[in-house]
């Protein structure tokens, strides 16, 4: 199984295992089943393990001691989770003339949501046509009921995209990654794909993300490094007013993009 936590590969890694127990504390309600329970959300954890092999895997472990250190989440990319994590024990189970075996405790990191896109409500169709609508099927939602849908023939150099204009600023100075789910049913032609936050018109960061897009009819994670922006003007991180997601195909195309969970994690 091929795992990746930030820039490392972290060589063959032979056990994961995820923690989605819930955060619980007593409250005073009546009986009845769980009704003594007050959910409090918290994050899930992980344990993995793995073996670090060839001459870099002095560096590479010392480089998982360095993400400890240093307190700030990284991605973790594997089969069956994408999520962001902080490592919180690094441990060296068994060194080897040729291998560093070790395991890794790491917690999930906690993300913000700024819209469920479960309605149009703010959103709207900023350039390139075709319609929006919140979506139940094709695509089935990533989360939730709905997700929202800009479908219709658009032109080529054109950008298909849709805009986020939330009721009260959105505040993102205590998140390190900005977040959401993204699915397009086609890959041809596709030229750009874009993440814009403004403050305000002469004020914004933009990110082009269509080299993550990968797979048609396929959701994905797309998770953005505050720091991997290009900033014009002066950005104000607590002072988001606008979002703008979009995609651009170099030739003339009918077809479909969605968004799903929008927010940021820390």
């Amino acid at each position: 199984m091929t795992i990746t936590l930030g820039s490392l590969t972290l060589g063959d890694a032979v056990r994961v295992v995820p923690d989605f127990s819930a955060n619980f504390a007593n409250i005073d309600v009546p009986l009845g089943r769980n009704s003594s329970k007050q959910f409090l959300g918290g994050a899930a954890s992980l344990e993995l393990t793995g073996t670090l092999t060839g001459v870099a895997r002095f560096e590479n472990f010392l480089t998982l001691r360095k993400a400890l250190n240093a307190g700030l989440s990284l991605k973790l990319d594997c089969d069956f989770i994408k999520t962001l994590v902080f490592v919180t024990k690094v441990t060296p189970t068994l060194i080897s003339q040729t291998s560093i075996k070790y395991s890794l405790q790491l917690d999930e990191s906690r993300f913000q949501q700024e819209s469920a896109c479960e309605s149009t409500s703010l959103w709207s169709v900023d350039s390139g046509g075709g319609s929006l609508t919140a979506a139940s099927s094709t695509p089935t939602p990533r989360e939730g009921a709905k997700c929202l849908k800009l479908a219709g023939a658009i032109g080529g150099g054109t950008e298909s995209r849709l805009k986020y204009t939330p009721s009260d600023a959105l505040d993102f100075s205590f998140s390190k990654w900005i977040a959401f789910d993204f699915i397009t049913d086609m890959l041809t032609d596709m030229t750009a794909a874009t993440l814009v936050l403004k403050t305000d018109a002469g004020n914004y960061v933009t990110y082009d993300f269509h080299s993550l897009v990968t797979a048609a009819g396929e959701w994905l994670r797309i998770r953005v490094n505050k720091d991997d922006f290009s900033e014009t003007g002066t950005m104000e991180w607590d002072n988001v007013t606008v979002v703008l997601i979009g995609l651009t195909r170099s030739s003339a195309k009918t077809y479909y993009i969605a968004v799903d969970d929008f927010g940021g994690y820390e």
